[in-house]
């Protein structure tokens, strides 16, 4: 019993030093602690559960099924009243980015801090359906592979 006690207290301080949080339960949960830039939205998120519920506003809501923390991920957007699926479609890594950002310090502009930010891009990838109001067909397909599209 104390072998067990010792192998999982290790896990979990294994997991805590390098950022991650992931459980096995009913649900995955995982910290990502790199935010992920998703083109459709022209904004980053993170994400802390998968699946994971992310409002864009009062009106809709996305829920997106997270393979990685790096960007490889399915997503579905709803409106938020009636739950209807608006489209659905898929994402896929691209790559590690680092911004590195000077801001002053002093108000002379002599002395300046480096600030960095760190996220990942993805591409659009694979099939996105578009659907009707009523959410009963499809209204439009599109076919992306690597960002770009096909149809």
């Amino acid at each position: 019993m104390k072998k067990l006690k010792l192998v999982t207290l290790t896990i979990f301080s294994l997991v805590a030093c390098f950022g991650y949080t992931i459980y096995l339960e009913d649900h995955e949960q995982m910290k990502c602690n790199v935010p992920i830039h998703l083109d459709k939205y022209g904004t980053y998120f993170r994400f802390f559960h998968n699946p994971d519920t992310n409002k864009l506003n009062s009106n809709r809501y996305i829920i997106v099924n997270i393979d990685d923390c790096k960007g490889d991920l399915n997503i579905k957007e709803f409106i938020s009243k009636t739950n209807q699926l608006v489209f659905e479609g898929a994402y896929k890594q691209w790559k590690d980015t680092i911004i590195v950002i000077d801001r002053p310090l002093s108000p002379n502009n002599i002395t300046f801090n480096k600030d960095t930010f760190h996220y990942y891009m993805t591409l659009r990838n694979g099939v996105w359906k578009y659907y009707s109001d009523t959410g009963s067909f499809i209204l439009k397909t599109e076919e992306y592979h690597n960002g770009k599209l096909l149809k």
